[in-house]
């Protein structure tokens, strides 16, 4: 009956020396870890993805800030999110309601104006960016050494093996294919298994930072948009033109007329 790749594989390990069996548990290991790692990080991409759809979507709909920010705990985590969060808590650390403009504060920011100004303010907001795609990002260092890491493992498991092997046909009196074929066999196998850990790992790897860069590029075109139209809102202007603004000087009342001036040809 034809062996079944699981039981010779096992039959092959078991019969290896031990720095053949490290060589196959450490490939094992790397493995099982990194399917684990890309697993956890496709749930967690694509759970970003679709709370950030939701943001967008969202805010298409809303009129001014207030309002997005109510429902911004609804909508689930989210770079675009946490662009929006941080721009809305830049704009009221450095702006307050101000008599001399058409908005009474940051809750009544019109989302959606007529005219975009070219400069923009998004420091903040980037900085948000940043954070949230290397959250998204961490653990990918792994992926990428284990993919070009695990060919190299598996190949000193090989060298290794037909070291041996050749070491045990010097020391055996026959040369025949039984005393030769269980080294070689292991040998080929931890190259296989090297292979078989890298793929995925690569594989997994660029599909990850596939997503994240279709994300990322949507999101700092957001950063983009957000800072143009907290630009044209004149949130920032009127706080800063009423600061600059000199104090307007009371009106001077005329000087009181003398009585005798009053009247024409008065008494001397």
């Amino acid at each position: 009956m034809q062996e079944t790749l699981w039981e010779l594989v096992s039959r092959t390990v078991s019969t290896s020396g031990p720095i053949e069996k490290t060589v196959f548990f450490l490939l094992l290991a790397l493995s099982i870890a990194s399917w684990t790692f890309m697993l956890m990080r496709f749930l967690d991409v694509a759970k970003a993805r679709a709370n950030n759809l939701a943001f967008f979507a969202q805010f298409a709909k809303e009129t001014n800030m207030g309002t997005l920010e109510a429902k911004l705990k609804t909508l689930g985590e989210s770079p675009a999110g946490a662009v929006f969060r941080a721009g809305v808590e830049a704009l009221k650390l450095r702006s307050a309601p101000d008599a001399h403009s058409g908005v009474k504060g940051v809750a009544e920011v019109v989302l959606q104006p007529d005219k975009l100004p070219v400069e923009m303010i998004m420091l903040r907001m980037q900085n948000a960016s940043d954070a949230a795609f290397a959250k998204l990002r961490k653990g990918l260092g792994f992926l990428a050494t284990t993919g070009s890491t695990s060919p190299f493992i598996g190949l000193f498991g090989t060298v290794w093996g037909i070291i041996t092997t050749f070491q045990a046909m010097g020391n055996s009196a026959s040369t025949s294919l039984a005393v030769v074929a269980p080294g070689i066999s292991s040998a080929l196998i931890a190259t296989a298994v090297g292979l078989a850990v890298a793929i995925p790992a690569v594989v997994g790897y660029n599909l990850l930072l596939a997503q994240l860069n279709v994300m990322q590029d949507r999101t700092e075109g957001f950063v983009r948009d957000l800072a143009a139209v907290i630009r044209a809102s004149g949130v920032l202007e009127s706080k800063e033109a009423a600061q600059a603004a000199p104090p307007e000087k009371p009106a001077s009342t005329p000087a009181a007329t003398p009585a005798a001036e009053q009247v024409p040809g008065g008494a001397a």
